[in-house]
């Protein structure tokens, strides 16, 4: 009986390991609301918030109304570009076509140096979803309630963050890098300058607003 008891502690602790050591799969970005008139060009990005690897395979997608899986593993802090059609052409433009360099190769330039693939599904501009799920149990979404403005993505303000928003980026989106909301290490900005007399001279006052992640102490 002991003997049977200790195997069936290995068992479920050698089942439960891949789980306990998965890495952070957030939904990051979406752009559901196409530039222009475009259609097609939907596309949502994903990121890889931890120091692990993340295999894909062991998550399920689902973006509007479809389900899908995804073959293949994401490096460490790495972002993914999943969208309806990478490459397009001068009628039916892709996600290459706005957010490349337009030479129908991805990957051939600079901004082109981050992995993105096609799947297929659609998004509703005024509302829906985007959901990554891992043994049946949410992992991370991205749901929005309205079009917004048109061309520009919905962001997580941070990657921890529950809060979601615009994008302010003057570009309208941020695939592939860090969203347009998400604070600096050191973000200081000057806000107004107040000048004052005093005594025959004048009194400066700065006003300084921080975004920063880091606390800042002003020497």
């Amino acid at each position: 009986m002991k003997r049977l008891l200790l195997l069936m502690a290995v068992t479920c602790a050698a089942f439960w390991l891949p789980i306990g050591v998965q890495a952070r799969l957030v939904v990051n970005e979406v752009l559901s609301n196409e530039p222009g008139p475009n259609t097609g060009l939907e596309w949502f990005e994903l990121y890889n918030n931890s120091d692990l690897q993340a295999d894909l395979n062991l998550y399920q997608f689902t973006a509007g109304g479809s389900t899908f899986a995804i073959n293949m593993v994401m490096p460490a802090h790495g972002f993914l570009v999943v969208c309806r059609k990478l490459v397009g052409t001068p009628v039916n433009p892709g996600f290459e076509t706005y957010w490349g360099n337009n030479s129908t190769v991805w990957g051939d330039a600079p901004n082109e140096n981050y992995p993105v693939i096609e799947a297929s599904f659609s998004l509703a501009n005024a509302g829906g979803s985007v959901v990554v799920s891992l043994i049946g149990t949410v992992e991370s979404s991205i749901a929005w309630t309205n079009s917004g403005a048109d061309g520009v993505s919905w962001e997580r303000e941070r990657p921890g963050s529950d809060v979601i928003k615009q994008s302010i980026s003057p570009y309208g989106s941020t695939p592939g890098g860090t969203n347009s909301w998400t604070p600096l290490a050191f973000d200081l900005s000057l806000d107004s300058v107040v000048v004052e007399p005093v005594a025959g001279s004048a009194r400066l006052t700065f006003i300084i607003t921080s975004r920063s992640l880091n606390r800042y102490i002003g020497g």
